[in-house]
């Protein structure tokens, strides 16, 4: 795990190892050509180690697709990673964002997500595929003032 690591916007090419590394995560795939996501990653050694998503509906954004190799799991990778997307969000008059979680609840928490009623998120955000129907009913919902 020596070298650098790149962390940038995904261009179209990294579509296709993106979309293996959230299967490999076990994360949602089928919406990401539908809506408007933009990806970034993590590179190491030409190696797509890490991904994150954001669907900008401004001044709100969904995050979503965060997902970190097994191998580099726990070397921050994933933290740099979100800290990527949520830099990209500031730039683009981003005011908060909004994210899904079934398991990264303490992970987001620990980055300074708090958790919110689904009945208080905006609609750009409800009316997202993500959350009508890929991510279950049961899933944290979180947000972060920027």
């Amino acid at each position: 795990m020596r070298g650098a690591i790149h962390f940038q916007q995904a261009g179209d090419h990294d579509l296709e190892p993106i979309r293996q590394l959230l299967q490999t995560c076990k994360l949602p795939v089928d919406d990401l050509e539908r809506n408007q996501v933009v990806l970034f990653l993590a590179e190491h050694d030409g190696v797509i180690i890490a991904c994150a998503g954001l669907e900008l509906y401004p001044p709100v954004a969904l995050l979503r697709s965060v997902a970190v190799r097994p191998a580099w799991q726990g070397h921050s990778v994933g933290r740099k990673m979100t800290q990527t997307a949520l830099d990209s969000a500031r730039t683009q008059h981003i005011r908060t964002v909004y994210l899904l979680t079934t398991t990264a609840k303490r992970y987001f928490a620990r980055m300074g997500f708090q958790n919110v009623d689904r009945e208080h998120v905006p609609k750009a955000i409800a009316d997202t595929e993500e959350f009508q129907s890929i991510c279950p009913s049961t899933a944290a919902v979180m947000k972060l003032e920027l």
